[in-house]
């Protein structure tokens, strides 16, 4: 977890990253499919709200550099 992610998420939310992350696989698993955060939010009996911003504060930022497709090498021109 990186720290900017601890000190940025209040109220307690901080302790949900890992929650929401279970609940997420245990629900991919038995859905076959990425849950949505309503269904994640009702397995916690949290808000949708609260899910997504705690799944929106936990991502890793993409790079400019970092290739965003599987089709090949793409190149940002200006």
């Amino acid at each position: 977890m990186n720290g900017w992610l601890v000190c940025d998420l209040q109220g307690g939310k901080c302790e949900m990253v890992a929650k929401v992350a279970q609940v997420n696989n245990i629900l991919s698993t038995r859905l076959g499919r990425k849950p949505t955060y309503d269904e994640t939010a009702k397995v916690l009996n949290v808000k949708a709200s609260t899910i997504r911003l705690v799944s929106e504060k936990s991502r890793t930022p993409i790079s400019l550099d970092k290739v965003v497709t599987d089709c090949g090498h793409m190149t940002l021109q200006v």
